[in-house]
């Protein structure tokens, strides 16, 4: 993971490209390339890459209540 300031928007860019190609077909990683505030909004945008499953338990809990 790497951070950029909105400034660097075209080296973000490129380094995500070159990402891109370096990961190929393999399909064993991911390159992504978001825009946040912050740190803490990212883990609420991408909680799986975060491997946060309390979202979905709670959501699977909730589900569970209305059977």
């Amino acid at each position: 993971m790497r951070g950029f300031t909105l400034g660097q928007l075209d080296e973000a860019t490129n380094e995500y490209l070159e990402a891109e190609k370096a990961i190929g077909k393999s399909g064993d990683k991911d390159a992504v390339l978001v825009s946040v505030s912050s740190l803490a909004a990212l883990k609420r945008a991408y909680p799986n890459y975060f491997a946060d499953t309390n979202i979905f338990s709670g959501l699977v809990k909730e589900t569970l209540a209305l059977s």
